[in-house]
Order: C-alpha cells, then structure tokens, then sequence
C-alpha cells in the first residue's frame, strides 16, 4: 500500500450526506466531480489498478484527499514508460487510453480493452483506434493534416503588451481546449497539461513528442476594448506548418469565433466529426461583452486555485 493513504482506501463517504462513496485512489474523474458512475468509471478504474500492478504505484497519491481529489479531476496521469521504462509503448497506449479524463476518450467497453491488450489495432466502435498509429510507429496517412488524431494547445500568447488582459489569452486557450474535447476521434491534451508550458517557448516539435502526440495549435489573442484577434497555426511533429489563419470579431460574437475555429482546425486535420458533435461545437449565440469578461477574469483567479484567488473569483 502506498504509504500516508491507508485511509484513502475506505469506501466511507469523504463529507457530508452527498459525499462521494468509493475508493478513492481508483475514482474517476467524473466520479470526483460531480458523482457520475458509469461503465467508462470503471474502466479508469481497471487502468489505475493496471498503472500500480506494473510500476508499483498509483497514478495519483497524496495524503491530503483533497489534494488526492484535485488531482484525479484535474492532472493529468503519468506515463508508464516514464514512470517505469522498458514497458511496451502498446501497454502505455491502453493504460492512458483507460485514464483519459473524458470518457468518450475511453475504451467503449471491456471487450475493446481486451481487443487492445491482445493487439489488434482495430477500432473500438466508436471509430478510435485501439492502438494510435503515432505511438506505435505507423505511418500517418498522406496530405496535410492527415494522420493527426491527437493534438495539444498551449497556452495562447498575450499580444496585448498588458499583463493584466491575461486572463483572456488564457480564456481563449481554454474555450478551445474544451470545444475541440468534445470530439471523440481526437485526443486533446487536458488544459492542466497545456498550461504547464505557459510563459516558456519549446521548439513546437519537441512538445509534440514529449506529449506524444501528432500536432500542436499555436495561437495568440489580442483584445482591444470589444474587439477580439486571434491568430491559430497548425504544426505537425515535423514542425512544418500545416495551417493558419486569423479571426477578428466584436466581443459580443466571441463563442461564434471560437466555434469556427474548432470547426475548421477539424476540417483540416480531417478527423471524424460526427452530426452530434458538429451540433455541439455550433455556436451558441451572441454575449453580453461585460458579463463575459466577467466570466473569464473570475475563471482566471479560480484557476490559480490559491485561498486568495479563489476568494477574489467567488467576489467577481
């Protein structure tokens, strides 16, 4: 047992009449936040008692359940390979695969698991393969964009030249992250990952393989009273520069913005969107400008996660 988390392993309720109820360390990130229990939970279940069986520890281990909690919903799990190297990258693929923060990333049930840890790199029903060609040495499919089927978004740069319009850049980084989450044939690297690259500049390639995955959206975004620039570009793992484009609209039509950038960072990688997810990712209609500026500086503070700013969000 890992040490310090002897009491992490009750299935006691952590607080309260609506506490959560289960074993902490195996807890899904839905599960820690809002409740929800399904197959897929028990899935990144099996994955983190896969993680321990082959490194000797688990993903996530704190003394402090909070902190343990925090984690789960919000870091992202460790590799295998670095945890213990010398494994097969096939034994990484699956085990991250079953700890994927959103389920859809997930197998689609048992049977898909048991189809990738014998092997065969079939797809799982949901139209993912078991076995990403870019982890284990497949050649990508030929023409721009194509063969890209995970990509991470650092943080986009502030062009403002005013350290306190922040917050937007980090705002856009994080609406994008989520908009193009929402498509279950691509893997995007959580915002808790992206943002660990925030204020350094690593050659784009290099982050692409330290994250292992096929292509990075750079981007940048400025802000001048209610109007709103940004700019994305597409790079593979090759550094070559497969797309961009800029975008200028008034505040009020920002979610329009952000959804024409998903769509067409989709388009030109050419992954799989399906009716439902197109639906989703459609835009929701103009903002009040102030009200959402609101929003983003409160998300912001929330972010940093300290007592204080936490206190100064909860105020905004």
């Amino acid at each position: 047992m890992t040490p310090g988390t002897a009491s992490l392993t009750q299935s006691n309720p952590i607080s309260g009449p609506s506490a959560l109820v289960g074993t902490v360390p195996y807890m899904s990130p839905e599960q820690v936040r809002d409740g929800r229990v399904d197959a897929s939970s028990d899935l990144y279940a099996l994955g983190a008692l896969l993680f321990e069986m082959t490194t000797g520890r688990r993903p996530f281990a704190c003394d402090d359940v909070l902190s343990l909690l925090y984690q789960i919903a919000h870091e992202p799990a460790p590799l295998l390979r670095v945890v213990r190297p010398g494994l097969s990258a096939e034994l990484d693929t699956v085990v991250a695969r079953c700890l994927e923060k959103a389920p859809l990333r997930r197998f689609s049930d048992a049977g898909a698991l048991l189809r990738a840890l014998r092997g065969d790199s079939s797809d799982d029903g949901r139209g993912l393969p078991t076995r990403a060609s870019s982890f284990a040495g497949g050649a990508p499919e030929s023409g721009p964009g194509r063969g890209i089927q995970s990509l991470v978004m650092p943080p986009f740069e502030n062009r403002s030249g005013d350290p306190t319009q922040e917050f937007f850049a980090d705002g856009m980084t994080d609406a994008l992250i989520a908009d193009l989450a929402q498509i279950a044939a691509l893997r995007v690297i959580s915002r808790t990952s992206a943002m660990r690259f925030k204020g350094t500049h690593p050659p784009l390639s290099k982050l692409a393989r330290d994250l292992r995955v096929d292509g990075v959206v750079e981007g940048s975004a400025l802000r001048v009273g209610d109007r709103v620039r940004i700019t994305v570009q597409l790079v593979d793992v090759a550094d070559r520069s497969l797309w961009a484009k800029s975008y200028e609209r008034g505040l009020t039509d920002i979610l329009a913005l952000q959804s024409d950038v998903a769509h067409a960072i989709a388009d030109e990688i050419r992954i799989q969107v399906t009716p439902d997810e197109r639906a989703r990712l459609r835009s929701k209609g103009a903002v009040n400008p102030a009200a959402h500026v609101a929003y983003l500086q409160g998300s912001f503070l929330w972010n940093r996660f300290t007592g204080e700013s936490v206190k100064e969000a909860i105020r905004r």
